[in-house]
């Protein structure tokens, strides 16, 4: 028994249990019992939380490995957080300055209206 525990399998913990156990998508859903489209649905839905019985299931695949799916699968854990690709986070952060940069532009025009009004 491993001392790693899953409180709550993911298409991305599922993928990262069927890459340790280095099973195609065909047989890791024939290991667990469930349709194909089910574990690709996984791969592209890495976010998604399997109900009930396939969290079950996954556990117990799991925990019916040996050490070394277990170790190959603990070298990947925790899974990596979906990071926002390096364009979209330079997008936000240039909108946040640019957000900035437009409250400075409405002060300094509120202040330049209030000097034309005052020198004229």
């Amino acid at each position: 028994m491993s001392d790693l525990v899953i409180d709550e399998w993911t298409g991305r913990t599922a993928r990262m249990l069927q890459d340790a156990m280095r099973l195609s998508n065909e047989r890791f859903a024939e290991h667990l019992g469930v349709a194909p489209r089910t574990v690709a649905e996984w791969r592209a839905k890495p976010a998604i939380v399997p109900r009930g019985e396939l969290q079950d299931a996954l556990e117990t695949a799991y925990e019916m490995t040996n050490d070394g799916v277990r170790r190959r699968f603990a070298r990947n854990f925790p899974p990596p957080a979906d990071a926002t690709p390096a364009p979209l986070q330079a997008i936000a952060r240039l909108a946040g300055e640019m957000a900035l940069i437009q409250a400075r532009m409405d002060e300094l025009q509120q202040q330049l209206a209030e000097l034309s009004r005052t020198a004229g």
